[in-house]
């Protein structure tokens, strides 16, 4: 129910425009009660940044699903963790791009989405220090991941014609190749 309502929130914000949208207009133009509207979201930010979540899991959870192949490094094991968020984004991205560009346009929702992605990479971080003995390594290798999600996001949003798991992968090969650049 709660992902429905999102994406109805997100369909009627974008017919309006965010900034001519009270939580009580978008209850009302999606048929709901203001009640059941908050019964579901804390605010009208967060019901239209939850209509940009494309998996039902949390990171954290996608991560603790996939086994760790043998000699497999944490990095590997992030991307793999990835991949039903990569299949679902390129499943339906016209929404996708939509309801992304609606965030990235509106400061109150991108201001929401570091919120959540703040929370997703500390529980992603306690995750990999299940596996890393180094929590400070884990944190990083987080954060590491968090920018990668995020580059490949960008990317994704100014190609129409890409996929989105064509720029996960390029972003997290990006970030592991990078790290061990000699400067000149």
């Amino acid at each position: 129910m709660r992902a429905e309502l999102a994406a109805a929130a997100m369909d009627y914000v974008a017919e309006v425009g965010f900034d001519h949208a009270t939580a009580e207009q978008i209850a009302q133009g999606i048929g709901v009660s203001r009640a059941t509207f908050f019964r579901y979201f804390g605010s009208k930010e967060d019901a239209l940044v939850s209509a940009a979540r494309v998996v039902p899991m949390s990171v954290t959870d996608c991560f603790r699903a996939v086994d760790a192949e043998a000699g497999s490094t944490a990095w590997s094991t992030l991307r793999r963790a990835f991949a039903p968020l990569a299949e679902a984004v390129d499943a339906n991205p016209a929404v996708l791009r939509r309801r992304r560009h609606l965030i990235a346009e509106a400061a109150p929702l991108r201001a929401r989405l570091v919120s959540m992605n703040v929370k997703e990479w500390t529980e992603l971080a306690d995750a990999l220090g299940e596996r890393i003995s180094d929590p400070f390594a884990a944190r990083a290798v987080a954060a590491a991941a968090g920018a990668a999600l995020e580059l490949a996001w960008h990317a994704w949003l100014r190609d129409e014609s890409a996929e989105f798991a064509h720029e996960l992968d390029r972003a997290f090969e990006a970030m592991s190749t990078a790290f061990s650049i000699t400067l000149g």
